[in-house]
């Protein structure tokens, strides 16, 4: 799998679990999801934390 598909498949697992515990992550933007350049490191970060919010709703349950 090409390396900008899992990078794209980490940031939306990681967007997910915040929405999962009713987090959201109000400023997404290329700035504030770094990614090094070198291409054996493929870890997400998500930076300027300080723009969470909570959403206004239940999250749902899985089974």
């Amino acid at each position: 799998m090409d390396r900008r598909l899992r990078l794209l498949a980490r940031l939306a697992d990681a967007l997910g679990r915040l929405h999962a515990r009713a987090i959201v992550y109000q400023d997404l933007s290329p700035s504030n999801v770094p990614v090094s350049a070198d291409p054996r490191q493929e870890e997400i970060r998500l930076i300027d934390v300080d723009n969470l919010g909570t959403a206004n709703c239940t999250p749902p349950t899985f089974s």
